[in-house]
């Protein structure tokens, strides 16, 4: 996977983007997802799949984002799902281990995406209001320049 700008994924001859979202259980995916196309459902209910037409460059696009919605635990996530033009990794602050694992889904992601486009790849550190020492930011920027630079 390799690093690109937004214009290499808005190039695209449709105008639909699908991007999938991966980290640990618990780190809070479908929490982010949700709120950013403002879809919080009081009844909790989790769907894998949430949409949002977004602008870039003036040009409107349906922007897909895939969630495991737990699967991750399971290690169930089939090949469909790795169909996208873009990966979100998050981890949580204060928890070390999520931002240990995401070398792990990188190496994941790498073997199970297949595209002959670069991937665009963005990092989200979740539940900011906790604390984080300066461990745990050497580790996440560790793992954020590793899952870059392969």
């Amino acid at each position: 996977m390799s690093n690109t700008s937004k214009k290499t994924i808005i190039k695209k001859k449709s105008s639909d983007v699908t991007l999938i979202c991966l980290g640990d259980f618990g780190v809070g995916k479908t929490t982010m997802i949700k709120r950013f196309v403002k879809d919080l459902e009081t009844d909790n209910s989790r769907k894998d799949q949430y949409e949002k037409k977004i602008y870039l460059e003036g040009q409107e696009v349906d922007l897909k984002i895939k969630d495991t919605i737990g699967k991750e635990q399971h290690r169930s996530l089939t090949a469909g799902f790795y169909r996208a033009d873009g990966v979100i990794f998050v981890a949580a602050m204060g928890n070390e281990e999520s931002l240990i694992n995401l070398e792990e889904h990188a190496n994941e992601a790498r073997t199970k995406i297949s595209s002959s486009n670069p991937i665009t790849v963005v990092f989200v550190l979740s539940k900011a209001d906790q604390e984080i020492d300066e461990n745990m930011k050497n580790t996440f920027i560790k793992k954020w320049r590793y899952v870059r630079n392969h």
